[in-house]
């Protein structure tokens, strides 16, 4: 019975909350697109924009609006640890950053996760093409695209050229962007071939990653299944309009227009996982656990 009291205080008051918080959005607020996620053979058929120019600027710009639906855009704030992670724009699960929000400012796995453990799109502006002395921009930037690829997140980029011409260490830095103070590598002298060798050969995965991403089989595939980290980050804020969609998204794995009962169980369990350390959702809580929860955009 202790074990009941827990789990009814807790990650049921969570789970009511959130079934609240949707029921309050359908009733008292403009009805929201909930939960469409973005169909990969057709709304992601462009996901590498390049060069930058004014003119992909506008494509690029066009296609975030266009995923965005009817969903508000707004700029968010994530939780990673004791940090704020800013997001300039987001709209549901989508989220836009420009690069040097993400690889130019000290960033690490652990925010980068933050990120995919809350948007399924994430929209990277204005990427660079890297030289040596981009070499901690590029290993952030390494960093991001590892992160991104093991959840499934689609990434739809601007870029100055293709991906496997991002990172050329021995180009000169004439015509290449310039890093930031917090960035430039100031001492590159000693052991500084060993380093570039490295991160060439680390950039030479991204490179083969970026390339999967653009690819119908894994823009088709959905988004990681659902973990404890999204429902921990859920607990330290208030609920947000856009957090209610981010939930419909992350745990709608079929991507219709409904949270089925065994949808709901997977977030049950979650949130049992949180906070029994296991995954052993007790009977009589399953049977609170509704048939099913629709969207408002089929009500």
């Amino acid at each position: 019975m202790a074990f009941k009291g827990i789990f009814s205080c807790h990650a049921l008051g969570i789970l009511r909350n959130i079934v609240r918080c949707i029921h309050f959005t359908q009733n008292h607020l403009i009805i929201v697109l909930i939960g469409a996620r973005p169909d990969g053979s057709s709304a992601l058929s462009v996901v590498w924009y390049k060069p930058l120019n004014p003119e992909t600027k506008t494509l690029f710009e066009q296609s975030f609006t266009r995923l965005a639906g009817g969903r508000k855009i707004e700029p968010s704030v994530l939780k990673s640890g004791a940090r704020c992670i800013q997001v300039p724009r987001a709209a549901g699960g989508i989220a836009w950053f420009d690069f040097k929000d993400l690889c130019d400012t000290p960033k690490g796995a652990a925010d980068y996760i933050a990120i995919a453990a809350s948007f399924h799109t994430i929209f990277v502006a204005n990427i660079p093409q890297m030289t040596s002395s981009h070499n901690e921009m590029a290993r952030r930037f390494i960093t991001l695209i590892d992160v991104l690829y093991e959840q499934k997140v689609k990434l739809i980029a601007s870029a100055s050229v293709d991906p496997k011409d991002l990172y050329l260490p021995s180009l000169e830095d004439a015509d290449v962007v310039e890093p930031s103070a917090s960035s430039a590598n100031k001492n590159q002298k000693e052991g500084a071939f060993y380093a570039e060798k490295d991160e060439e050969f680390a950039f030479a995965r991204t490179v083969s990653r970026l390339s999967h991403m653009q690819s119908l089989d894994y823009l088709s595939a959905p988004w990681t299944s659902p973990g404890k980290d999204f429902i921990c980050y859920l607990e330290r804020t208030r609920l947000q309009e856009g957090d209610v969609q981010r939930i419909w998204d992350r745990y709608n794995v079929d991507a219709d227009s409904r949270l089925s009962r065994s949808e709901l169980k997977l977030m049950m369990e979650d949130l049992t996982e949180i906070k029994c350390g296991h995954r052993n959702v007790p009977q009589v809580c399953l049977k609170t656990i509704p048939h099913c929860i629709f969207s408002a955009f089929h009500l």
